[in-house]
């Protein structure tokens, strides 16, 4: 749900290296195969850098809504046309990462820097500052032409990414929060700073929003992770980018009806039991050298297997060029309850810019595996993972302006929907046999949050 670079220089260079793009902007044709772009929103222009949008990131969808993360706050669209998205709302409320994600009327919004306060009308500021807040922002999207913030939530080191867990038996929605120690502006008291430091931020954050008094939510466990024996993962997955040592998650998916939880920890993946959501369990780890930043995970709708993606290189570096090796930022699939994988897949395209698997999800279809997913300048991936053995890219869409990049590509009921990080909301359907057995409809949709067994 985000790129690592962004919290290891400073944002004047990756502004320099990703964003410097007229937001929509296009060079020459797209690329695609049995996919079709039906509509394209350009992102929100950011008045402090004219002509270029906020960076978009990632997506949430509840009924025939779609919601659109960007650092500079996000957007609500109605598309129950998706061919013509009507926007709703565009609440500009800032902060880094803006990971988002929605329960009914509520959004949860991730921030993973300081700023003066909760208030949309803050500013970024020093880890120092009293009052600083950095945490997940909740808000009243009940008319969603009208948002509101209700409250924020500090939480030890920021949120990176946060995962909805709905505990509807206790009247609450539960939110584990993801981070770790990467920057001198990181806060809290187990976030260290120091990039030759051995402690890094070994817990999530879990935070409890009564759904009667959602202005009571409170972080009420800071579950500890299993350390693992390669947790610290020095600077294995930013080459060249100095010392780095730390630990932490970075994306966790959860899978309500098992009762388990896969977490992308860095340099590891683990697989938890939550059949106590407030205090997670530690079943086992997935463990490869040649992954060096485990980035995020879904599991197939049958909960056979899981799929893990590696973010090689931070999301910034070049990873998808002729001569990377195959399981290079590729994804990993494993059989759930295997330490060794099934396969793996990477894009069948050499790419010169910024390229790895990003974030995904499985169709949500009892006839068949296939995965849709983000590779930032790779475009959109659809992958057939009937052969668990052999996956095999089904179809792609590839947006050809100027250093495009996928931040997130999810399926919903239908449609492929993509955040791109420059060009705004793609809208992309999958055509011809492609879209044969292709989905079963959803109520709603947070891509970390699995709800039913389809089999």
């Amino acid at each position: 749900m985000s790129r690592l670079l962004r919290l290891l220089v400073p944002v004047a260079i990756v502004g320099a290296l990703a964003f410097a793009v007229p937001a929509g902007g296009q060079a020459e044709p797209d690329l695609a195969k049995k996919m079709a772009l039906i509509a394209n929103v350009p992102g929100v222009e950011n008045p402090a850098t004219p002509g270029i949008s906020y960076t978009n990131s990632d997506l949430a969808f509840w009924g025939t809504k779609v919601f659109t993360g960007d650092y500079g706050g996000f957007r609500i669209f109605q598309v129950s046309r998706p061919g013509q998205p009507k926007l709703l709302s565009d609440l500009r409320c800032p902060g880094v990462q803006s990971d988002i994600s929605v329960w009914e009327g509520l959004l949860f919004q991730s921030l993973d820097s300081p700023r003066t306060s909760a208030a949309c009308d803050s500013a970024p500021t020093s880890p120092t500052t009293p009052g600083m807040f950095e945490g997940v922002r909740i808000f009243d999207i009940s008319d969603p032409r009208n948002p509101s913030l209700i409250k924020g939530v500090q939480t030890d080191c920021g949120s990176h990414t946060h995962t909805l867990v709905p505990d509807l038996d206790n009247g609450r929605i539960l939110v584990y929060v993801s981070s770790y120690a990467l920057t001198a502006g990181s806060v809290g008291p187990e976030c260290l700073a120091d990039s030759g430091t051995t402690k890094g931020h070994n817990k999530i954050s879990v935070v409890s929003v009564p759904l009667g008094n959602p202005a009571a939510a409170a972080v009420i466990a800071e579950p500890a992770l299993d350390p693992g024996t390669q947790q610290f993962d020095g600077n294995a997955f930013i080459p060249g980018l100095g010392l780095l040592t730390t630990t932490g998650c970075h994306d966790i998916t959860v899978f309500m009806e098992l009762e388990l939880a896969a977490a992308a920890c860095l340099s590891e993946g683990q697989v938890w039991d939550i059949s106590d959501p407030v205090s997670p369990e530690f079943l086992y780890r997935v463990d490869t050298p040649l992954v060096g930043a485990w980035h995020n995970s879904a599991f197939t709708w049958d909960g056979k297997y899981i799929a893990w993606g590696d973010e090689a290189g931070g999301g910034i570096f070049p990873e998808c060029e002729a001569t990377d090796p195959p399981t290079k930022g590729a994804i990993w699939f494993y059989r759930f309850g295997d330490t060794a994988p099934t396969s793996t897949f990477k894009i069948p395209r050499f790419e010169e810019e910024h390229c790895t698997a990003h974030n995904f999800n499985f169709i949500s279809t009892k006839q068949h595996y296939r995965l849709v997913g983000a590779w930032y300048a790779g475009g959109t991936s659809v992958v057939d993972f009937d052969d668990p053995a052999n996956p095999k890219e089904l179809a792609f869409f590839k947006p050809m302006n100027p250093h495009g990049a996928s931040w997130s590509s999810y399926w919903y009921n239908g449609e492929v929907y993509s955040n791109d990080i420059e060009r705004g909301l793609d809208i992309i359907r999958l055509t011809g046999k492609a879209r044969q057995g292709a989905g079963k409809g959803l109520p709603f949709a947070n891509p970390q949050t699995q709800m039913n067994v389809i089999d």
